[in-house]
């Protein structure tokens, strides 16, 4: 399963990121603002019920073994890029934040595979990809 921000700027390269993955015709994709934001924080409840019911479900429906996380610079969810000092701050604030939803996720679902990824959006709007680790 895939877990993404909705942000339309991210579309085709999510796409081709996950086709160079070699898992795009192979996966359950969901997009929520926020993506991995939805884990951790309860606010609002109804997107933190919607991300962790979708995990259950991709297992049951699908027999889902991994977990990609997916947040993304500039996201909207986390205020825009304007949000943080700078980009130093911004990319430790959401890769803590994917660490944390990856642990609360490995508590639930311990047979999960959990990979994180962080997608840079630059100013001219190139989109990069970080495995985090």
């Amino acid at each position: 399963m895939v877990l993404h921000c909705m942000d339309f700027r991210l579309g085709s390269a999510i796409r081709n990121e996950l086709e160079r993955r070699g898992i795009l015709d192979d996966c359950d994709i969901v997009a929520i603002a926020g993506a991995g934001k939805t884990i951790v924080s309860s606010e609002p409840e109804s997107w933190h019920e919607a991300t962790m019911s979708h995990i259950v479900l991709s297992k049951k429906l699908h027999g889902t073994k991994k977990l990609l996380i997916m947040n993304h610079t500039d996201c909207g969810a986390y205020g825009g890029r304007s949000a943080f000092g700078d980009r130093v701050e911004e990319n430790a604030q959401h890769k803590a934040d994917m660490k944390k939803a990856a642990g609360i996720v490995a508590d639930l679902h311990p047979d999960l595979t959990i990979e994180l990824v962080l997608a840079q959006i630059d100013d001219d709007g190139k989109v990069s990809f970080e495995d985090v680790a």
